[in-house]
């Protein structure tokens, strides 16, 4: 397991800095969230490797505004869960 005491988390402002237990609830956190993101990162390149592999090739401008549509979407999620 990870060594995840210390008496200051330099990285992290404010409440999170100084009590030992938020800092090793925050690390963790941060610790999910790296591993999720790796993750979802590795399938959408499979996914983009998988259009090359079917010759389903889109042009790059098509890609980008697909890409683009897709954060808008997420943030207008996030948006409304508020």
């Amino acid at each position: 397991m990870f060594k995840l005491q210390s008496f200051k988390a330099w990285s992290f402002r404010g409440a999170y800095s100084i009590p030992t237990r938020t800092i090793t609830q925050q690390k963790m956190k941060a610790l999910v969230s790296a591993h999720r993101d790796r993750d979802r990162k590795k399938r959408d390149f499979r996914g983009i490797q998988n259009l090359y592999t079917r010759q389903l090739l889109l042009n790059p401008k098509i890609v980008v505004q697909i890409i683009i549509l897709k954060e808008i979407f997420m943030i207008a999620n996030n948006i409304m869960k508020t």
